[in-house]
């Protein structure tokens, strides 16, 4: 069931929002061959009446369809005829106008050819596939930006340490040992000696330095630079002043201390977690310091086949299509107990359903997941759903480098015009809460800062008006390819939410690697849907975004707020840093909105009851959407990724 929102969105064209479920059955097959799964051309021919009458207050309007849809699947032919009536929404005003329309809609759906199993089990073997709808644009870990990528990076490559989110701590990874001077300017890790590249040669302290080096290295488009500069000399190489990076001290071969230019509490967090789910991967000194830094991202090393020493090796990279991965006989912690894993491009919900009832997935991932295949989830005995504390923030960023849509009240504006609360109710089963800041740690976040900027279309006109919006200009924004048509009909109805008070968002859909140039080399957008991680810490969101010397995608910064940064970052008092936070809040980015939140969604994950990881052990089997039980985290929502991976396993 999908809620009709309460808006007369009729003015340019009545969305009605229908999820129809499609249930494939597709002929067993020999497990040990090849599956495929083919979604072949569709043709949909819906007709539709509306009729809307005149209602008093609270009265429910019932709108009914009939759907007729006819698939092809290549093993057999199913007809589907379904008939759908949707009971949406008190309506509060207290009345209607009438509309009549007739609809006839003739789409052509792609196919989409996906391959669930290439290769032949060997016997006794234990395989994990993974869907996703992200594609892995790159191996290299400098300017990473996808949940996808730092999970790849998270299941291939050691860190120095591993964030527990069972006990909110950090425990042993590549470092056995490690620990602070009295001032906090000093980390010492100890390397354990047992650690491997997967050539052979043994993992070392000057690993770990040329690694830091590296992230400290402008040419590499490394995101790590302000997180980092306060390594002692880092500023100085950063900027070309110096040859080396003094602070970055090898004591000997299994040991290295890091020394900083003031204490810095928070330094573990930006070591190994400064991205809310992005620990530094400790790389290869012996196979990559001949490659210029430049030349990096388009090595062997990176684009083929790189030598890991983590959990997993990589054994196969197909961009937008797999990553497969091999288990690390030599791993430190023992080999894992999963011998593959595929990571597989998979857009089309549809396909991804299909995956899920013949049993060739075991984990949908960062991936087209309808509200309807969640409800079909929480029903099938074979999967259950997991929860995790929502850790991402869903926003609207404006381009702070253009004149005319630099004003803090055009974005202010923009969310007085969205009812955000029927969004969350219609398109995420109410799964989330309204947030106007990426910035959400209870120990300086305000409730009330929730609250601004209640859905208010008059309030939204006339800020804009203040602004002096010319209200025929077309808005550029960029996004990416939507996950689902569900995904599409919510961009559709906040697109004519906005249009109502005079603000015209057109949408320019670009794939990932054309979207990622646009947004982060030419700045040639607007406006764009979407904010990002949050991290453990304030100062990894508020670094990335708002710093001068960081990426700062969106061009928001000066002087002033970057004294601001640095002084949170530096200070170890807890009361203290909660002034400034809330300053570089109230000050600047709830009066300015470069990003303008929308909501956080606790992240559910679709998996198989085969699969089982040391966090989600005793995690509880909901009997509906509502009992999904959400689980802490430490670092981030892919915690769970960097956990003792080498435990991980498929038991039936």
């Amino acid at each position: 069931m999908v809620r009709i929102l309460k808006h007369n969105i009729g003015q340019a064209g009545l969305l009605l929002v229908s999820l129809v479920a499609i249930l494939l059955v597709a002929c067993s097959a020999d497990p040990a061959a090849p599956q495929i799964i083919e979604v072949e051309k569709q043709v949909v021919v819906e007709k539709e009446v509306i009729r809307t009458v005149e209602v008093p207050v609270e009265t429910i309007v019932t709108v009914e369809k009939e759907v007729i849809k006819t698939v092809e699947v290549p093993v057999e032919k199913i007809v589907t005829v379904e008939k759908e009536v949707i009971k949406t929404v008190e309506v509060p005003v207290e009345k209607i106008v009438t509309v009549e329309k007739e609809v006839v809609v003739v789409k052509e759906v792609p196919v989409e050819r996906v391959v669930i199993v290439e290769v032949e089990r060997a016997e006794g073997e234990k395989v994990l596939n993974i869907a996703t709808s992200q594609t892995l644009k790159t191996i290299m870990p400098h300017n990473a930006r996808s949940g996808l990528m730092n999970q790849a990076y998270n299941l291939a490559f050691s860190r120095l340490l591993m964030a527990d989110p069972t006990t909110g701590t950090w425990v042993p990874d590549l470092a056995e040992r490690w620990g602070a001077n009295d001032d906090l300017t000093a980390w010492t890790f100890n390397i354990r000696q047992n650690a491997f590249w997967g050539d052979g040669v043994r993992v070392t302290a000057k690993d770990v330095a040329f690694t830091l080096t590296s992230y400290l290295t402008p040419d590499t488009a490394s995101r790590f630079l302000s997180n980092l500069e306060n390594i002692k000399g880092g500023l100085d190489y950063i900027n070309g002043d110096a040859a080396t990076v003094v602070g970055l001290v090898l004591e000997d071969e299994f040991t290295i201390r890091i020394d900083l230019e003031v204490p810095d509490a928070f330094f573990l967090l930006k070591l190994t977690g400064i991205a809310g789910f992005a620990p530094i991967p400790i790389l290869p000194e012996h196979l990559l310091a001949s490659i210029p830094p430049k030349e990096l991202i388009t090595s062997d090393y990176f684009s083929v086949k790189p030598i890991t020493s983590g959990a997993y090796a990589i054994v196969k990279y197909e961009p937008g299509v797999v990553l497969e991965l091999k288990a690390n006989d030599n791993y430190y912690f023992g080999k894992p107990k999963i011998d593959r894993i595929f990571m597989r491009t998979i857009k089309s919900p549809d396909a991804i359903q299909i995956g899920f009832q013949r049993g060739d997935l075991q984990l949908a991932f960062n991936a087209s997941v309808t509200n309807e295949m969640y409800e079909n989830a929480v029903h099938d005995p074979r999967l259950t759903i997991v929860g995790v504390v929502g850790k991402i923030l869903s926003g609207s960023s404006f381009n702070m480098r253009r004149d005319y849509i630099n004003d803090g009240r055009i974005h202010q504006a923009f969310l007085h015009a969205l009812d955000r609360q029927a969004l969350i109710d219609a398109f995420h089963n109410g799964n989330g809460r309204i947030v106007n800041v990426g910035l959400l740690h209870p120990w300086y976040h305000k409730t009330e800062w929730d609250n601004l900027f209640e859905y208010n279309p008059d309030k939204a006109r006339e800020l804009l008006a203040a602004a002096g919006w010319d209200s025929n200009r077309e808005v550029d924004v960029l996004i990416s390819p939507p996950r689902s048509e569900q995904a599409r009909a919510e961009l559709a109805v906040i697109q004519q939410m906005a249009a109502e008070v005079g603000f015209k968002m057109v949408y320019r859909e670009l794939e990932t690697a054309a979207f990622n140039v646009e947004l982060q080399e030419t700045y040639n957008w607007d406006m764009t849907m979407g904010a990002g991680g949050m991290s453990a810490d304030p100062d990894g969101w508020i670094t990335n975004r708002h710093a001068q010397l960081g990426t700062n995608i969106y061009g928001y910064g000066s002087d002033e707020l970057d004294a601001l940064i640095t002084a949170g970052r530096r200070s170890i008092d807890l009361k203290e840093r909660a002034a400034i936070y809330q300053e570089i809040v109230e000050d600047n980015l709830l009066v300015d909105l470069p990003i303008a939140g929308r909501w956080v969604t606790n992240t559910w994950w679709i998996k198989s009851n085969c699969f089982d990881t040391p966090v989600w052990d005793n995690v509880r089997v909901p009997v509906s959407l509502s009992d999904v039980e959400v689980l802490p985290v430490f670092i981030g929502r892919d915690d769970v990724w960097a956990y003792h991976i080498e435990r991980w396993d498929i038991t039936c």
